[in-house]
């Protein structure tokens, strides 16, 4: 907590988790026998909150591309989740392994991964660990085998989940992906225009500027 003074006042100016202090250690940490000594000092934060900062931050290393980061953030998260007893924890940070390879190139070995992940999350029940692992799944099977008509079906089901998914921005990929699956392929243009339209209103909605944007791509490719 930051406490800022306003003439005789106090008040907070910041407060952080210490399980953020703690991933930006981790992250920072020049190897593994430093960020054991972390782990060490700070047993009682290894908990859920800990592996969900670490797989934010590497979900965040893999957009900018650095992919060893994104890979050591990625382990360190699986390592965590298991420690808390953090089943659909280690759901993500599986998922994000899939991610990982499937950028990387090695697509039949991430569609593997994100099986497991999905798997892992339908056993966990945590609705939007599922959405997003089938969301992960779908993208892994897209690139590795073009056109499958199992990831529209693996869209739908996210789609499906809407009224009980609590981060609706999947809900938006989902539908941006069934989209960019049937433009792409050409199936239907106007069913492919009618998810754009959706996707491009629930992202106004709720406020999602990638997905406005993603919704608005996709809407001027079906024109």
């Amino acid at each position: 907590v930051r406490l800022q003074q306003n003439g005789t006042v106090w008040r907070v100016a910041e407060c952080t988790l210490a399980e953020e202090a703690l991933a930006a250690s981790l992250d920072r940490a020049n190897g593994p026998q430093e960020q054991l000594l972390l782990f060490g000092r700070n047993e009682r934060l290894i908990t859920r909150d800990l592996d969900r900062i670490l797989s934010d931050r590497a979900i965040a290393a893999v957009n900018e591309g650095d992919e060893a980061r994104a890979r050591r953030l990625t382990a360190l998260a699986a390592d965590v989740a298991a420690l808390a007893g953090d089943r659909p924890g280690e759901a993500a940070a599986l998922s994000i392994e899939g991610i990982i390879e499937r950028d990387a190139g090695h697509t039949a070995n991430a569609v593997s991964i994100a099986r497991r992940a999905s798997q892992l999350a339908e056993a966990s029940g945590e609705v939007d660990v599922i959405a997003r692992t089938l969301i992960d799944l779908g993208r892994a099977i897209q690139a590795d085998e073009h056109g499958s008509p199992e990831t529209e079906a693996l869209y739908r089901r996210v789609v499906d989940l809407q009224p009980w998914v609590e981060d609706r921005r999947l809900i938006v990929r989902a539908l941006n992906d069934i989209c960019s699956n049937r433009l792409e392929s050409e199936a239907d243009l106007n069913e492919g225009y009618v998810y754009a339209e959706r996707s491009l209103a629930l992202a106004r909605e709720i406020h999602d500027v990638i997905g406005e944007a993603a919704g608005e791509q996709n809407i001027a490719y079906a024109y």
